[in-house]
């Protein structure tokens, strides 16, 4: 008999890596792990989408509720809008709540957000926002101009870039770490990955070259 804890969500299995049973009062929602090269998620040797649970004990966790970039399976148990109310200091409603929350005795509920934006082309000025996305696999289907956009705090971003044989510039808020422009490979895929401590100034690096299948 297998030891794993899973659960079911829209026809995909998902396994806890690190099982943890929350109680009523907890607060807890599931993470998915992302490869951080392909920027799919990891799946273990059964091809179960692999997860990380936290939980926070005694008490309601706003982080919980309201998550970018993660799969949010929330509370444990019933929770009603005024427990929320006092946590967030806004207005919650009902119907708010059964978006994100797993009501008592039964079924996951919500939305699904996931980290990684679908692959696309692109040319030309475009802009990678943080808030919504923060890994991008793109291909570059002419000379583009790189511009990134984020909400005020701490972010990383990771644009998974096939830049052909076109050129590339970016916009002036990117720096780069060791203050040159990094040669980005021909036609090859390169993992770009930006920092942010505001939202506003960027600061790069670049792994060349990576690999995506054997």
């Amino acid at each position: 008999m297998s030891d794993k804890v899973t659960y079911t969500k829209d026809e995909t299995v998902y396994v806890v890596t690190n099982p943890d049973a929350p109680v009523a009062s907890d607060a807890w929602f599931d993470e998915i792990l992302i490869d951080p090269l392909t920027g799919q998620p990891e799946l273990d040797e059964d091809n179960y989408v692999k997860v990380k649970r936290h939980v926070t004990r005694s008490g309601v966790d706003t982080s919980n509720f309201v998550t970018t970039n993660t799969y949010t399976q929330g509370m444990a148990a019933k929770a009603n809008a005024s427990d929320v109310n006092a946590a967030l200091g806004a207005k919650a409603d009902a119907a708010s709540l059964n978006n994100y929350l797993l009501k008592t005795g039964g079924s996951l509920t919500g939305g699904v957000a996931s980290a990684v934006e679908n692959s696309q082309t692109v040319s030309g000025s475009v802009t990678f926002n943080a808030t919504s996305k923060t890994i991008y696999p793109v291909t570059a289907t002419g000379d583009m101009v790189i511009n990134l956009s984020g909400s005020a705090g701490a972010q990383v971003m990771i644009l998974g870039l096939n830049l052909g044989n076109y050129l590339v510039t970016y916009a002036s808020n990117i720096k780069w770490s060791g203050g040159e422009v990094p040669t980005l490979t021909e036609n090859g895929t390169d993992a770009l990955i930006f920092v942010t401590s505001d939202g506003a100034t960027w600061t790069g690096t670049v792994i060349n070259d990576i690999k995506t299948s054997n």
